[in-house]
């Protein structure tokens, strides 16, 4: 209904247009297939009398206009089906929660979107895409896969945002907050950008392009690298974390190399270590163990290896940005990343240890 209040129960399947608002305050209403929203705004709020608003999504609705979505409001998006907001929308609950949920597609699609105080979101899949930049200003679970596409900015400005479902990392994460990660992946190429602490309490994987993490990484979980891609840790990496190169022809790069503490599984020929921005003149195995790179008489890092590397021969070049690569000869054979993965079982997805970043 434009420029107006729709009440009680309304079915939606045509088009809505025009300069004016589009409110739902209370009751329930339907989206169907072919439904076409042009009007400047829409806003989902309770009713005068506190009536709750429940909005069903049954199609493919796209909405370019300022959305707001409050208190005691429950957007459902079924199977198969998708909402794509491509303007400003804003989601804010307060006594009661501002819910999103239903088996479909939430999708913001370019624009701005805010996630502010009381959001509940149990919808089975949440995508950002399109240049869009969302900024999440309160603690968030979601346990759905995400999707964060290339080109796209995230801001955590609440104190967490925990990913326990499937997570597919292709933009930039910025703010102040955490991100906690139980299944996240990179299969896009190109670079994409996380500028948070992190708390790894499953896994994490670089499968294309370039991962990287500007701030520390805590967390008792999994990385890994797959070949050709890069994973590129430039803060503090905790001694509870494994790093495994799964496949041949991954890439390490530390920017703070004495500060990288995890177990490194996999390396082997092919495979490199990029110390960014730091000379060096030779690796050396010490103790069985630990590989020990220095610059002369100076410890450049010490980097822990899991596995035999007593008849390996570790060589050192320039990466040629200022920064050395160090390679190995006569490693063993690169494990499978599940072999890393044994053994973390149910205590992958458990709270993140106590940890403090360097």
């Amino acid at each position: 209904m434009l420029g107006g209040n729709a009440h009680d129960s309304s079915t939606f399947a045509g088009t809505v247009a025009g300069a004016g608002a589009l409110i739902f305050g209370g009751g329930t209403y339907t989206l169907g297939a072919g439904t076409i929203l042009t009007m400047s705004s829409w806003t989902m709020r309770q009713g005068g009398d506190g009536q709750a608003v429940t909005t069903a999504v049954n199609g493919i609705v796209s909405y370019g206009g300022a959305f707001s979505q409050q208190s005691h409001t429950t957007l459902t998006i079924a199977a198969g089906d998708k909402l794509r907001l491509t303007g400003a929308a804003s989601f804010t609950g307060s006594f009661f929660p501002a819910t999103v949920s239903g088996a479909g597609t939430l999708t913001f699609a370019g624009g701005t979107q805010a996630l502010n105080a009381n959001v509940v979101l149990d919808v089975a899949n949440w995508v950002i895409s399109n240049d869009a930049a969302t900024s999440l200003n309160e603690s968030l679970t979601y346990a759905g896969a995400f999707t964060l596409a290339a080109a796209t900015t995230l801001s955590i400005n609440g104190e967490m945002l925990a990913l326990t479902g499937a997570a597919s990392l292709g933009g930039r994460i910025d703010g102040s907050g955490m991100l906690q990660l139980s299944n996240a992946t990179k299969t896009v190429a190109g670079r994409g950008v996380i500028a948070v602490m992190v708390a790894d309490v499953g896994t994490i994987e670089a499968a294309r392009g370039t991962l990287a993490f500007t701030r520390a990484i805590g967390g008792g979980g999994a990385m890994s690298v797959d070949a050709g891609a890069t994973l590129e840790a430039d803060a503090a990496v905790a001694s509870q974390l494994s790093m495994t190169f799964n496949g041949v022809g991954g890439v390490l790069a530390l920017g703070r190399h004495a500060q990288f503490a995890a177990t490194i599984n996999g390396f082997a020929a092919g495979d490199a270590i990029d110390l960014l921005g730091a000379q060096a003149t030779a690796a050396t195995l010490q103790g069985g163990d630990r590989l020990v790179i220095t610059n002369g008489a100076t410890t450049v890092a010490t980097l822990q290896l899991g596995g035999d590397y007593t008849a390996a021969t570790f060589n050192v070049t320039s990466d040629g940005h200022g920064g050395t690569n160090v390679t190995v000869t006569g490693a063993p054979p690169a494990a499978p990343f599940i072999a890393a993965m044994a053994g973390l079982g149910a205590a992958s997805h458990a709270a993140a240890p106590a940890w403090t970043p360097s």
